[in-house]
């Protein structure tokens, strides 16, 4: 082998033996990246668009909007879980006022109610049959005429949940 070659060849040896080879080598494919609950997916409430975080998994679900000290006007977190249930929340570390919308699960809004800022105090929903949580700024619904009877977009949340690599399936979508 002339010198020269001999890096080159091992380069390409050693890619070939780690299964990369292509031009998608070194990145995630499409089919197998997940987003982030960093990341911001669209949603319609009524109708009012917004961007939502979507927590699925129960880390994301207890940090929630922790530790934010701001939350931009047409943002929130969308909490989505797999059973209708009574949900319970709080805002501890929680700097920032927030209104928060429980939804039944076939995307009916049943409830707004007011969240303080670093209250430690329970906020439960009247209901049982809650699956999915909505959390935006303090008055959002209200400056947005969104009220209880409202309709969540099951589609956008649906797609959202995928590509956070979860089974629409699994939460009733």
């Amino acid at each position: 082998m002339k010198k020269g070659y001999f890096g080159v060849f091992l380069l390409v040896f050693a890619l070939i033996a780690c299964g990369c080879v292509g031009a998608g080598c070194g990145r995630e494919t499409q089919a197998t990246a997940r987003a982030t609950i960093a990341e911001v997916f669209p949603m319609t409430v009524g109708d009012a668009k917004i961007s939502v975080h979507v927590a699925v998994s129960q880390i994301e679900q207890e940090k929630g909007l922790m530790f934010r000290t701001e939350l931009a006007d047409n943002v929130g977190m969308i909490f989505a879980y797999k059973e209708p249930q009574k949900m319970h929340y709080w805002m501890k570390n929680v700097p920032i006022p927030l209104s928060i919308g429980f939804f039944k699960a076939d995307g009916t809004l049943a409830e707004i109610r007011a969240m303080f800022p670093n209250d430690t105090s329970t906020i439960s929903s009247s209901g049982d049959d809650i699956k999915f949580v909505l959390e935006m700024n303090e008055g959002w619904f209200a400056r947005h005429n969104v009220r209880p009877g409202d309709r969540l977009d099951l589609a956008l949340l649906a797609k959202a949940l995928e590509l956070r690599g979860e089974e629409p399936a699994d939460y009733g979508l």
